[in-house]
């Protein structure tokens, strides 16, 4: 008798431990689902909204893509966790894919700043940063960049520096495109953006968010 206890015993902690087991599996299965829906949100919708606010035909339409843009912004937010520094390193692998080598400067940031800077923040930080480097690539005529990062002023400064063809500021046209969307991110979250560049010579883009 006693080993049919037993028996039933095991039987039952086992199969316990295989729907523990499944039902752990079918969570981080649909947690890693929703990152990825995350991330195609991040990647799509949130740069269309942004364009769509820029180029729209009528004050409306332009309010409306801002207001949904910031809807998403504030929910992919309170979902995300992680440091800048991981985000900034995210950014410059994707750049690498279409052949910009970036080094990444991460000696001046402070530990604390990069675990703890709030999620939107870091979001804002990383389509900026990424914005300056696509400009890189479709526009500089090198392959070369440069990130740097460091704590300072009570936030965190991001730069982005490279020795290609460059702009003038002067020209709307040219600057349009680096101006109204990282310019435009930065304030959303109360940061600044600061655009230095001339014909020749090159860019650099400093970025900066309160931490």
């Amino acid at each position: 008798m006693t080993g049919y206890l037993f028996a039933g015993m095991v039987t039952v902690l086992f199969g316990i431990g295989v729907w523990a087991a499944f039902t752990e599996g079918v969570r981080r299965g649909r947690a890693m689902e929703q990152s990825r829906a995350d991330q195609r949100i991040q990647d799509t919708a949130l740069p269309a909204l942004d364009a769509i606010a820029v180029l729209a035909g009528t004050p409306q339409t332009k309010q409306v893509a801002r207001e949904y843009a910031a809807v998403l912004r504030r929910n992919l937010g309170r979902k995300r966790r992680g440091r800048l520094s991981e985000d900034l390193a995210g950014v410059v692998a994707e750049l690498s894919w279409h052949g910009i080598r970036t080094r990444l400067e991460l000696d001046g940031l402070d530990e604390r700043v990069d675990a703890d800077l709030p999620a939107e923040r870091r979001s804002a930080l990383r389509e900026a940063i990424g914005a300056a480097l696509h400009n890189t690539a479709r526009h500089s005529g090198v392959r070369d960049a440069r990130v740097t990062v460091e704590t300072r002023d009570g936030g965190v400064a991001v730069t982005a520096r490279d020795s290609g063809a460059g702009f003038d500021l002067d020209d709307g046209r040219a600057g349009f495109g680096i101006g109204e969307s990282i310019v435009g991110r930065m304030a959303e979250v109360g940061g600044t953006a600061t655009i230095e560049s001339r014909p020749g010579r090159g860019t650099r883009v400093t970025l900066w968010v309160p931490a």
